[in-house]
């Protein structure tokens, strides 16, 4: 189950690199889903600690494409 959450984080960080904001945000968001699951199904304490603090960074990064984005869409309007 951890797997493809890597992978598709992965990709989002790739796409985020290479300025493809919309992209990377769909990944993001897909990534975090999988690993809440990841995160749901661990008991080991660490590894829970681990999980929240990766989703917590992929989150803010979310966060801050999606202001950025929706900064742009408001750009175009004008």
């Amino acid at each position: 189950m951890e797997e493809p959450a890597v992978s598709v984080l992965k990709r989002a960080v790739e796409l985020d690199s290479a300025s493809r904001f919309q992209e990377s945000l769909v990944c993001y968001q897909e990534g975090i889903a999988l690993l809440l699951e990841v995160l749901k199904a661990t008991k080991d304490e660490k590894k829970k600690v681990h999980y929240r603090d990766k989703i917590k960074g992929y989150m803010n990064r979310a966060e801050d494409i999606k202001k950025y984005l929706q900064k742009e869409k408001e750009g175009m309007k004008l």
